[in-house]
């Protein structure tokens, strides 16, 4: 769970911070807060234990490769230097916070909707405002 947080908010502050995505997949409203369904089910097997093996891609055994730009590179180092600390249910509990965008879509279209990458974009934007995040 703690990795699938960890996609999620260095997915958003990309979004806030360089104007792009870092995945390219849907992000839905899960229980316990925003999942990537592919991160998920590459992982869940591993449950509370240390991950020890690379993503598989899908129908082919091959592992999964992603190639990120240094300045994507430098965002994602940053998110787990700051993040990376914190418990799952520390990461999963400060995103079901009122005015989430998790929050928001399970209020308005229900579970395991698709989160709207315009609501993550405004909500990491306005943590930026909120905690004058200066980057680059």
């Amino acid at each position: 769970m703690q990795l699938i947080k960890l996609v999620y908010v260095a997915n958003g502050w990309s979004l806030a911070l360089l104007n792009h995505r870092l995945i390219d997949e849907p992000i839905q409203a899960w229980q316990y807060g925003p999942v990537i369904p592919t991160v998920y089910q590459a992982f869940n097997k591993f449950g509370s234990r240390p991950i020890n093996e690379y993503a598989v891609q899908a129908f082919s055994n091959l592992a999964y490769r992603a190639d990120f730009d240094p300045e994507d590179l430098r965002l994602i180092h940053t998110v787990v230097d700051s993040y990376g600390h914190m418990h799952a249910f520390q990461l999963s509990n400060s995103m079901h916070q009122p005015g989430t965008p998790w929050t928001i879509t399970r209020e308005s279209k229900g579970a395991y909707a698709t989160i709207d990458p315009e609501l993550i974009k405004s909500h990491f934007l306005d943590l930026k405002k909120q905690r004058n995040v200066a980057y680059r």
